[in-house]
């Protein structure tokens, strides 16, 4: 269950990627805003990432995983919502960092269910194959009419499952 989270959060962050640069625009942003917007949004993924293996040791992997993917999911409803550079760049902020760390949470959970690394061989191939999955799904709205809503709700909709999938690997 923690792979399928883990595929889960690639799908998202998958099909977010897709429209970014899309949804920054619409927002109002010029081109090179948008790519500004995106690079700032690595310095508190940056930031969230230093500070995980702290929150690791201390055994809150599951509640600090639950509470990033809770904000990723926020993020991608943001992104829904009606468009403006402010919730752009929060909204981008919020998903990206959160989506990072929250991978750091969850991989870091699969030693405790699996000691000899069989299931921790199989990371790259869900990170790899979600993606490509939300790719897919954004790739498909992408000639929709309102493809920016959807595609954010529905990658809220995969933040939510990977929630539910690591809440129960963990009972």
């Amino acid at each position: 269950l923690v792979l399928a989270s883990i595929f889960l959060v690639s799908a998202c962050a998958g099909l977010a990627w897709t429209f970014l640069e899309a949804v920054g625009l619409a927002s109002g942003l010029a081109p090179d805003q948008v790519h500004k917007a995106i690079g700032a949004s690595a310095v508190p993924t940056v930031l969230v990432c230093l500070c995980m293996p702290a929150l690791l040791r201390r055994g809150w992997a599951l509640s600090s995983g639950t509470v990033l993917l809770s904000v990723c999911a926020a993020g991608a409803l943001l992104l829904a919502t009606p468009l403006t550079p402010w919730t752009f760049a929060v909204g981008a902020t919020a998903f990206t960092g959160a989506w990072m760390a929250s991978g750091v949470a969850q991989y870091a959970m699969l030693p405790g269910f699996d000691p000899v690394g069989r299931h921790i061989a199989l990371i790259p191939a869900c990170v790899g194959i979600g993606s490509a999955v939300g790719s897919l799904v954004g790739g498909g709205l992408i000639d929709s009419s309102s493809a920016f809503g959807v595609a954010y709700d529905i990658s809220a909709i995969f933040a939510v499952l990977a929630i539910v999938s690591m809440l129960a690997a963990h009972r």
